[in-house]
């Protein structure tokens, strides 16, 4: 049971990481619906407002977060469609 918890989790990042990517309108509802990028403040020196660079500190910020916790990807997930 525990190597399907991880699979699903791992499966679930990925999937996250692949519509921030693709898609703006995700990149969007990511910076606005999940936390932690909707409760912080960044310092426009710490972002490039290139948004390739915008995506790839989000990427790396997400993988802080998301380490094998069900939950919290779920929400991920919820926030960056939409829901």
């Amino acid at each position: 049971m525990a190597h399907a918890t991880v699979s699903l989790e791992v499966y679930l990042e990925e999937i996250s990481k692949t519509l921030i990517i693709s898609n703006e309108n995700f990149l969007k509802n990511t910076l606005n619906n999940v936390r932690p990028f909707k409760d912080t403040k960044y310092k426009l020196s710490e972002l490039s407002l290139d948004k390739d660079n915008i995506k790839k500190f989000v990427l790396e910020k997400m993988a802080d977060h998301l380490y094998h916790d069900m939950r919290k990807v779920v929400g991920f997930i919820e926030g960056i469609i939409g829901h």
